[in-house]
C-alpha cells in the first residue's frame, strides 16, 4: 500500500511571512536607532527612512520629523518674539524720546533702547532735593509721564529696575547723609510714586541704591558731581534675553530656608514668618519730611 504523504491541514502555509515581518520591523528600529546615536545628514536620514512605504505615513512623519511628536515638545525651536511685544517696546522708547524733546529735557533726562531694554537716566538734583529724597514738583511732572508709558504697556513689560546714585564730594566727612540710603531712599520715593498714583504692579519692580560707588564722570569737579547724582530706570521688555524675577527666587530662597530643621534662635522660619511689629500710627508718619534733616 502507498504511504500517504505527512503533512499538516490546510492553510497557514504563510503564517512565516508575520515573523518575517515583525523582524524587518525590529532591524528597522534597530538602525534607526544607531541612525539617531550618531551625526548623519538629515535629508538622507529621511530618505533612508522613507525607502521603507511599508510604514504608515504618520509614522514616517513622526520619525523623520521628532520635533512635533509629544515627546519632543520640549526640544522645539523657541517661538520668535512677539510682534506685539517688539511693538510695544518701540512705541513706549518713541513716547518718551518725543516728550523729552518737546519739553526741551535733553540736557538733563537721556532714553536709550537696547534691543528690548529701555534705558533713563535723569539728573536727580533737578527732582530731588539736595541731599533729601523730597521730589520737586518738576520731578513730579516727569515721573507721572514715565511712569503712564510704564502702565500703558506694563503687559508688555517684565521688570522696571529703579537705580539711585550719589557722587563723592571732597571733605565731607562731616556730613550726616548716608550716600546708601540717600540713593536707596530716592529709588524707592520713584518706585513709592509709580505703585501709589500710577498704580503699577509692585511685584515687576526692583530698587537698587548703588551709593557713590558707579560714577559715570569724574568726582573732582561740580560737573562731574552733578552728572553722577542720578536716578536710572531700566525697562526690560517681555520678549528681552534679559529675565530676573527677584519676587520669585526669594520666595525659592526662603522655602529652602524655611524647610530647614535648625535652632529656633536662627530658624529660616524667622525670615519666613518674622514676629508682627506693633502697628504704625498715622500720626507717626511725616509726609515731605526728610530723614537727613
Amino acid at each position: 500500500m502507498r504511504r500517504k504523504k505527512g503533512g499538516g491541514g490546510e492553510g497557514g502555509g504563510d503564517s512565516w511571512l508575520n515573523t518575517y515581518a515583525d523582524m524587518v520591523t525590529l532591524l528597522l528600529t534597530f538602525f534607526a536607532v544607531l541612525l539617531s546615536m550618531s551625526s548623519v545628514n538629515q535629508e538622507k536620514y529621511n530618505a533612508f527612512i522613507r525607502s521603507f512605504s511599508n510604514l504608515p505615513p504618520e509614522v514616517i512623519e513622526e520619525i523623520t520629523n521628532p520635533a512635533i511628536s509629544p515627546e519632543n515638545e520640549d526640544d522645539t525651536l523657541s517661538e520668535p518674539p512677539s510682534e506685539a511685544a517688539v511693538q510695544a517696546m518701540n512705541d513706549l522708547y518713541k513716547k518718551l524720546s518725543d516728550y523729552v524733546e518737546t519739553n526741551g529735557m535733553s540736557d538733563t533726562v537721556s532714553i536709550n533702547k537696547l534691543d528690548q531694554v529701555i534705558f533713563i537716566k535723569f539728573d536727580s538734583t533737578v527732582y530731588f532735593e539736595p541731599d533729601k529724597y523730597v521730589m520737586r514738583s518738576g520731578g513730579k511732572d516727569v515721573i507721572s509721564f514715565i511712569g503712564a508709558g510704564i502702565k500703558e504697556y506694563e503687559s508688555m513689560i517684565n521688570l522696571v529696575a529703579i537705580c539711585g546714585h550719589t557722587a563723592t564730594v571732597p571733605d565731607n566727612s562731616s556730613s550726616s547723609v548716608s550716600d546708601w540710603m540717600l540713593s536707596g531712599e530716592r529709588a524707592a520715593v520713584t518706585a513709592m510714586f509709580f505703585e501709589d498714583e500710577i498704580e503699577i504692579d509692585p511685584k515687576k519692580m526692583i530698587l537698587l541704591g548703588y551709593g557713590k560707588n558707579l560714577p559715570i564722570a569724574p568726582n573732582d569737579t561740580e560737573e562731574g558731581r552733578l552728572v553722577n547724582r542720578r536716578v536710572e530706570i531700566v525697562i526690560v521688555g517681555r520678549e528681552s534675553d534679559i529675565s530676573f524675577d527677584p519676587y520669585s527666587e526669594l520666595s525659592s530662597l526662603y522655602s529652602l530656608i524655611g524647610n530647614q530643621d535648625t535652632d529656633n534662635s536662627a530658624s529660616g522660619t524667622d525670615i519666613v514668618d518674622p514676629s508682627p511689629s506693633p502697628p504704625v500710627k498715622d500720626t507717626d508718619i511725616q509726609v515731605d519730611v526728610s530723614p537727613y534733616d
